[in-house]
């Protein structure tokens, strides 16, 4: 067992040059920061101490075995981006809502795997700053930050990604979900299902999991832009048009293809206020991209 720190707790400070000991891109990937050293021994707060891999890289940064303390995952990536304010280089950030009560290992796995998969920044953030960025529409983004950005709700960890769901109501900021599908479809063989909610085309006669060839002019350009990128990439990519409603049609979708994994853009609308309650799959919200 290892001993923890609450961040309820009042009294620490953090010396910027032990912290920095820890090269940057360790400490984000192993969420991990060396606070204090005594004896030559330095104290790393690690929100994952069991993580062997983990414990391991950090101990060879350091050349020596550090000792070790388990905090709160949201409470270390707040010390990150105060100790490496300019060091966040990862083109695609991922923003992981954290459960209030903690997170588990299996929580914290999932969410490296994915993170490798984006080769991305993770950043926890509490569970209900995540819930008002929702209510704003906007995934909540630290100041330090800048685009592109995802925002990751996970209810159930699902691994390995088999299948993935984009969302896509057709409209132009969807060309966003791109970089971020590739990254994690690319290395497993997943199969990508393109899931329109725009209403129905008429006359079109697509069938449910067609993979995506000819007849795709009639598709809104973004869909067929996506399908056109996956496609050439070499990802199973399939096209699904449902009726009803947009909660009703991804509820279908989800439970038919046995989702591992789905991808939204946050449109200025309700549509994501009304399917988080109940979606129980991990959730990947995509930032669109300025100006568009």
């Amino acid at each position: 067992m290892y001993p923890e720190w609450s961040p309820a707790l009042s009294g620490l400070t953090i010396d910027i040059e032990i912290a920095r000991r820890l090269p940057p891109g360790v400490a984000f990937r192993h969420l991990a920061i060396p606070i204090a050293e005594e004896g030559g021994r330095v104290t790393v707060f690690m929100a994952d101490p069991y993580n062997q891999v983990g414990v391991a890289e950090v101990a060879a940064a350091l050349g020596h075995q550090p000792y070790l303390v388990r905090t709160n995952p949201v409470f270390i990536s707040d010390l990150l981006l105060t100790v490496w304010p300019d060091e966040i280089s990862a083109s695609l950030r991922l923003l992981v809502a954290t459960p209030t009560e903690g997170a588990t290992a299996r929580f914290l796995a999932y969410s490296q795997r994915l993170g490798n998969l984006l080769n991305s920044q993770i950043i926890y953030i509490p569970l209900d700053e995540a819930a008002a960025g929702l209510a704003l529409t906007t995934p909540p983004i630290p100041a330090r930050t800048t685009l592109p950005i995802a925002l990751l709700l996970v209810q159930q960890p699902r691994w390995p990604l088999r299948h993935i769901l984009l969302i896509l109501q057709g409209e132009p900021s969807e060309s966003a979900l791109l970089a971020w599908v590739l990254r994690l479809a690319r290395p497993a063989g997943t199969v990508v299902t393109l899931l329109l909610l725009s209403p129905p085309l008429i006359g079109q006669p697509w069938s449910r999991s067609q993979v995506m060839s000819g007849g795709e002019r009639k598709l809104p350009a973004p869909v067929q832009h996506l399908a056109r990128q996956l496609t050439q990439a070499g990802i199973s990519t399939e096209l699904c048009l449902r009726q009803g409603s947009p909660e009703a049609q991804i509820r279908q979708e989800t439970a038919a293809a046995e989702v591992d994994l789905a991808l939204i853009i946050n449109q200025p609308d309700t549509l994501l206020n009304r399917i988080t309650p109940w979606f129980d799959r991990p959730l990947l919200i995509i930032a669109a991209a300025k100006g568009v």
